[in-house]
């Protein structure tokens, strides 16, 4: 099922930040730092400051330069000075303990000013100069706005993932003013605002993200996701508007999936969620032969891919071809338990009651302490029983309809997965086991991981409790084999 996607956010390493050296630079960039004599003589006081350990000679190195760079004779070199003075401020903002905001008379102005300096915005200022003067040397001074952006960029992602995210948001902006080409601070403030539900915020940040990575080679998969963040965000906008405003996400959704497909063209998930946005928007041919396609040809698709493209035909109340694909996708996976609840639910809605008792008969199989299995079966008889004219059979409807709902609103324990994930020669289950009795309770849940044959490939085993009533503890099973496709559990005492 498509769901709104959240990115994940890695801390980057200083000097390993990808898709920038010297060699990018359009030509050679050949900086005049050595005249007047403050600018060479500030120039000589940064070599030796690189030279040194000890943070405060290093400090006090670079503040003597700050101090020759910032006298009215400097000024007769403003590329030279400038290069320069970017060089020190950016070293002084990345270095420990140094606030981001200090006096000048800190920093070494000459003068003394007393009023206050934000380091990195004074940086930025800097290399602006030298970059209008001189582009071919914006390869040069990227390498030094990298030096306090790797820093801020880190923290920003520290604190999102810390939940943060205001605090994050305002790092990734600063990080951004020293280096706006930055794929990871777009990423904090798209992710941010995907969490505060400002979806077009969102997306204008993903959107700015893709614009940051372009062709780098390092940022291939991130790229990918992103690419299909933005059509899905749009799309559940889309889903939430009315009138005009759907139809326009619902475009921009499209427009979004069809840039995704170009370069992931087999991605039957994007595919579905294209025809989806296109029935919106009003295109229902495209979307026909989007649907008619993908299931013209089945074997070229997986099961989760069927099933995923099923999810959308239901979506956009299509439900017959969500049907077939559903049908499609369990061929390939028989025993899927999100497949076979989606199926019988599409059954029911369309009105196919004779398909549904095999479905559900499987369903309960394989998942028999849901309790919203048992309300599709309630379902599936009273609509049986509404049709049935001969007053026998009627009751025995109308007494399976009590059965079913008995076992839909008085369980005593609920499991439910928000978790099933497949590798090669691994999957994980996950999900939560909730006491709806009165008194604590522990439970172990036995699983079967099957195969698409319904065979059992690996069982394993889950002590969960105790439970309080009324609450729910998570679970989390690991089976190390390959071919893993579904899985079931035995029953827990209901």
């Amino acid at each position: 099922m498509m769901v709104r996607q959240t990115l994940m956010l890695a801390a980057l390493a200083v000097g390993a930040l990808p898709g920038i050296s010297r060699a990018q630079a359009p030509a050679k960039c050949e900086i005049d730092d050595g005249k007047p004599g403050q600018v060479k003589d500030a120039r000589n006081a940064l070599v030796t400051a690189g030279l040194l350990g000890k943070p405060d000679d290093k400090k006090k190195q670079i503040t003597k330069a700050i101090g020759l760079l910032t006298t009215p004779q400097a000024a007769t070199n403003a590329v030279g000075r400038s290069w320069l003075l970017g060089r020190a401020l950016v070293t002084l903002a990345a270095m420990p303990d140094q606030p981001s905001v200090a006096t000048k008379a800190s920093l070494g102005y000459t003068g003394a000013p007393a009023d206050n300096i934000d380091l990195v915005l004074a940086a930025d200022s800097a290399f602006d100069v030298v970059e209008q003067a001189m582009p071919q040397c914006a390869g040069d001074t990227e390498e030094y706005r990298r030096v306090p952006y790797v820093g801020l960029v880190n923290e920003a992602v520290k604190q999102y993932n810390a939940k943060q995210v205001d605090s994050a948001v305002k790092l990734a902006e600063r990080a951004l003013i020293i280096y706006p080409k930055s794929p990871v601070a777009y990423n904090v403030i798209g992710n941010a605002r995907q969490s505060k539900d400002d979806i077009p915020g969102a997306v204008d940040a993903f959107q700015k993200m893709l614009v940051a990575i372009g062709t780098d080679t390092a940022y291939t998969e991130e790229k990918k996701q992103v690419m299909l963040n933005i059509p899905t965000l749009l799309a559940a906008e889309a889903d939430a508007a009315e009138g005009p405003k759907k139809s326009e996400y619902a475009k921009q959704a499209a427009d979004a999936y069809q840039a995704y497909l170009k370069d992931y063209p087999n991605d039957a998930g994007a595919q579905s969620g294209l025809a989806r946005v296109q029935l919106l928007s009003g295109d229902s041919t495209s979307a026909n032969k989007i649907y008619s396609d993908m299931l013209a040809s089945p074997d070229k698709y997986t099961d989760m891919q069927l099933l995923e493209a099923g999810v959308n035909a239901a979506r956009a109340n299509r439900a017959k071809d969500a049907a077939q694909l559903f049908e499609a996708g369990l061929k390939k996976n028989p025993y899927y338990r999100d497949g076979l609840f989606n199926v019988a639910v599409t059954y029911l809605s369309s009105d196919q009651l004779e398909k549904m008792p095999p479905v559900l008969e499987r369903l309960v199989t394989v998942d028999p302490n849901n309790p919203d299995n048992y309300r599709v079966w309630v379902n599936y008889y009273q609509d049986k029983s509404k049709l049935e004219k001969n007053p026998a059979a009627k009751k025995l409807l109308s007494d399976s309809v009590l059965k079913y709902y008995k076992l839909f609103s008085e369980p005593t324990v609920k499991v439910a997965f928000n978790l099933f994930s497949r590798e090669a020669a691994k999957a994980t289950l996950g999900g939560t086991i909730e006491n709806l009795s009165a008194e604590p309770k522990t439970y172990t849940l036995k699983v079967e991981f099957l195969d698409t044959n319904g065979s059992t490939v690996a069982t394993q085993e889950a002590t969960v409790g105790p439970v309080d009533p009324k609450a729910s503890k998570p679970f989390r099973i690991t089976a190390e084999k390959a071919g893993i496709a579904a899985f079931k559990y035995a029953p827990l005492d209901k």
